[in-house]
């Protein structure tokens, strides 16, 4: 049986002609668009983690939101810009520390996703300090971050402490694989903090781990 909850990336050459031929009917036109995201844009996340970000953001209406971990840009890089543009007004900006996974990006929306391009800035680089400038424009404040890098829990910490005192009430928070290793360090400062306001929490079998917080009061 096809496994409809991950994405239309994870199956296999059978798997998706089984899914054109029959699978596809049974997802509503919404759940076809996150669990196929861009068919030539190889991407990460479940189908429910993909619409849990694309949401916040459609909600939050941030002008920027700030992204660690752009990978191949056809996973949370593609749904975050996907509702700027739906919105038709804000911008991610996305960084990536993998300097072959920021160019292999780069070169996808030029070719493909050109439609996404005022929505989306892809940066390469391995500290968040690349974001200040964006912070500083909007009045030294984040209004939305999604935390999504490597597996090491002191880099989630560090990338965390680098965004804390810009964080402002209704400040938006996410972040991937909450139940694992590479937030294991960050989970237990974010839950003992009560500024942080849980709002959407996802487990298996719909997420590896995926939590989205507002910032109090």
């Amino acid at each position: 049986m096809l496994n409809l909850r991950h994405n239309y990336h994870e199956l296999t050459a059978s798997e998706k002609l089984q899914y054109w031929l029959a699978g596809r009917h049974g997802l509503s036109p919404q759940d076809r668009f996150f669990f196929e995201g861009h068919r030539s844009l190889p991407g990460q996340m479940y189908l429910a983690e993909r619409k849990a970000l694309y949401t916040a953001v459609l909600t939050r209406r941030p002008r920027y939101c700030f992204e660690i971990g752009t990978a191949g840009g056809g996973g949370s890089t593609f749904f975050i810009a996907s509702a700027f543009r739906l919105l038709g007004s804000g911008q991610l900006v996305s960084l990536e520390a993998v300097g072959s996974s920021h160019l292999a990006a780069r070169r996808r929306y030029d070719r493909d996703l050109s439609y996404l391009k005022p929505y989306v800035c892809l940066l390469q680089g391995g500290t968040p300090a690349a974001f200040l400038p964006y912070i500083q424009e909007i009045g030294s404040q984040v209004e939305c971050l999604f935390l999504d890098g490597s597996d090491s829990p002191e880099e989630s910490v560090s990338q965390y402490e680098f965004f804390l005192p810009y964080a402002r009430a209704g400040t938006v928070l996410m972040a991937h694989d909450w139940n694992d290793v590479k937030m294991s360090a960050l989970r237990p400062l974010i839950e003992r903090d009560g500024r942080w306001i849980l709002r959407t929490s996802l487990t298996q079998p719909d997420s590896v781990g995926f939590v989205v917080y507002s910032f109090g009061p």
